[in-house]
């Protein structure tokens, strides 16, 4: 009774802190999004240092475990549906995928189905993501040993939720953990950003746990000799556990809602400490940087005309792969504007859905199939995109293309009429909305690869990029699906590509429901898609904007 007393006392203070809003005590709200306090990560991106502390545990027999209220000062702690769910689907499919054998020089098996192993904690570690600048962007606690799903929600969160490009990431089992996130994000297959994300991230070995393992592996894992990955010259991460270390003596004994504003309270004040340790170092560098340019500006000066003719020459010292790129972004884009002159000049003079497909038939049906070559361009590495994501792009637009308005009559003679306003107009889906789709967002995103190519970057073009898809996109899904669904009923009478059964291999199709799943398909994948594009046009012209962070993103 006394303890249980003594127990509620300490909730009702704590949420007397919460109602008095008293910063001593780190009542402080929720932070807008994580490692907002570094100065050199915000809008750049960044290197996620992994790392669990097991000295960190909570005794069960002390506070009471079924109270999940959150502290009043929650700024860093992962808690809620959303990392729940994902733990209850970390023994299903996704996980069950992910969890086969990656060769290693380790057998710690941190795939296995999460379950409690510990009596006497009911928190047996905290795990934490910081940048390569030491400042925390979250927490969590966990109740088993090291698993990796852990690693992966808290990774999740700040590439999914908060849209951070995270680029590296160092953990000290990444030997087997980066194959495995890999896998487990391509079985998930809920989030299309994930898999964009996850393609593109290093998973090197830290600096000191490195030696840990085996010469072999790390010749395959360590970050010396991987480019764009730079020297880490310690381990963040285990810094903080240093500092943090005489806290787990005393917050295993507390209440859990008093332990987590405890360690709320001492991150908050870590962060603070890095924070004043880094603006400094960044003014610092920031001076110099302007110095150096003051004093180049005044060398440049007074050879200008020499320096303009040297870039003039320099921009057109193609290599091979970049002369290629160039003229086929070029000539696609070039393309893209043909086939859109073609449909408007048909139908401004008065002509039928009808006039305007025969008008850009060829054409259109060149241009398009055309696109099978940047899935030949990423397989092979001319370019960084990753070749299933690139696939499915190009498959949808073959599949609209060769699979309903080539196959079917209707796409290209009919529209769908939405709504009929007074007065006889109307609104419509049609062949026409679709090529404009189509075409404009193509012409801009070949012109903005070619002058890519050219190493230009206009702001223009870049502005175009990441903002036409607002409207683009929508009006070319929703013109999409409204082809299909023009053709749905020639399909179902005729049947056409549909293999009938009984045959000689006991195999059927039915192309009429094949295309029915394809329509299923848009619906979970456009708003993921969609709301990824504009986390993504945040980061991108805000961070083309602003010259302070161009300067500081190679620190």
């Amino acid at each position: 009774m006394k303890r249980q007393l003594g127990e509620a006392l300490m909730e009702y203070g704590y949420l007397q802190c919460a109602t008095m809003k008293l910063a001593a005590l780190g009542v402080q709200g929720c932070e807008e999004r994580p490692l907002s306090s570094c100065a050199a990560c915000d809008g750049a991106p960044v290197h996620i240092n992994l790392d669990f502390n097991f000295s960190l545990c909570h005794n069960a027999k002390c506070g009471t475990s079924d109270v999940q209220l959150p502290p009043p000062n929650s700024q860093h702690y992962l808690r809620g549906e959303a990392v729940n769910q994902l733990l209850l689907e970390s023994s299903g499919a996704a996980g069950t995928a992910a969890a086969a054998d990656t060769p290693a020089c380790s057998d710690f098996d941190a795939a296995r189905v999460l379950g409690r192993t510990s009596k006497s904690h009911d928190i047996t570690a905290v795990g934490v993501t910081m940048c390569r600048h030491s400042v925390v962007a979250h927490v969590m606690d966990i109740a088993t040993g090291e698993r990796y799903i852990y690693a992966a929600i808290m990774l999740y969160m700040l590439m999914v939720q908060h849209a951070l490009q995270v680029v590296v990431v160092w953990y000290d089992i990444n030997c087997k953990f980066g194959p495995w996130f890999k896998r487990w994000a391509v079985a998930k297959a809920v989030l299309l950003p994930v898999l964009q994300c996850a393609a593109a991230v290093l998973f090197p070995l830290p600096v000191w746990h490195r030696y840990a393992h085996s010469a072999a592996c790390q010749g395959r894992n360590d970050a010396l000799y991987a480019q764009g990955v730079g020297r880490q010259y310690h381990e963040p991460a285990e810094t903080l556990w240093a500092w943090l270390g005489a806290l787990g003596i005393i917050t295993q004994y507390m209440t859990q809602r008093n332990r987590w504003g405890r360690i709320e309270r001492a991150l908050e004040l870590w962060n603070q400490r890095q924070a004043d340790r880094i603006v400094p170092l960044l003014c610092s560098m920031q001076a110099s940087t302007e110095q150096a340019a003051a004093a180049a500006s005044r060398a440049t000066a007074a050879t200008d005309q020499r320096g303009a003719q040297s870039s003039a020459t320099a921009r057109m010292a193609f290599s091979p792969k970049s002369c290629y790129l160039w003229a086929y972004n070029t000539a696609l884009c070039a393309a893209w504007g043909y086939v859109l002159f073609l449909a408007y000049r048909t139908a401004g003079a008065g002509g039928s859905l009808q006039d305007v497909w025969q008008a850009v038939e060829v054409p259109l049906k060149v241009v398009q199939t055309a696109a099978i070559m940047e899935v030949l361009h990423s397989a092979v590495g001319l370019v960084r995109s990753p070749v299933m994501i690139t696939a499915t792009q190009v498959a949808s637009r073959l599949f609209i293309l060769w699979g309903v308005v080539v196959l079917a009559p209707a796409p290209r003679t009919s529209p769908l009429v939405l709504l009929t306003l007074p007065g006889g107009a109307r609104v419509q889906l049609s062949l026409v909305s679709l090529l404009t789709a189509w075409c404009c967002s193509e012409v801009i995103r070949y012109s903005f690869f070619a002058f890519k190519e050219l190493g230009m970057q206009p702001y223009l073009l870049l502005w175009l990029r990441y903002t036409a898809f607002i409207g683009l996109y929508p009006l070319g899904v929703a013109s999409e699906l409204a082809m299909v669904w023009l053709a749905l009923p020639w399909i179902r009478e005729h049947r056409p590509l549909s293999v009938q059964m009984p045959n000689a291999f006991n195999f059927g199709f039915d192309y009429y429901w094949a295309c029915w799943a394809a329509v299923l398909a848009y619906l979970p994948g456009f708003p993921q898609l969609y709301f990824y594009m504009l986390a993504q046009r945040q980061r991108v012209l805000r961070g083309g904007r602003s010259s302070s962070s161009a300067k500081l993103k190679h620190m």
